[in-house]
């Protein structure tokens, strides 16, 4: 679990970086798009900020639900306890 808690922190100390250079998406926002349910919950566990809006003013909320990942979307905004399963998509 450690290694997952630094690995974790490396993207967000990255993630961090180039959003304040480029300000481009987040790897919160990356993986909400992609579904990635396991990795976002972690990176939410460790603190990565959910609230960070890219250029077109989104939040990795709003990425998700964008991309059909309506709860996944719930659960970066806080709305839901548990993390959906693999990469199904709400309606």
């Amino acid at each position: 679990m450690k290694m997952l808690e630094e690995v974790t922190n490396d993207i967000r100390v990255i993630s961090n970086e180039i959003f304040k250079y480029a300000n481009v998406n987040t790897a919160l926002m990356l993986d909400a798009n992609r579904g990635r349910a396991v990795t976002v919950k972690a990176m939410l566990k460790l603190g990565v900020n959910p609230f960070k809006k890219n250029k077109a003013g989104q939040t990795a909320a709003d990425v998700a639900r964008q991309s059909k990942y309506l709860e996944l979307a719930n659960l970066i905004e806080g709305k839901e306890e548990t993390a959906p399963a693999g990469k199904s998509r709400g309606k």
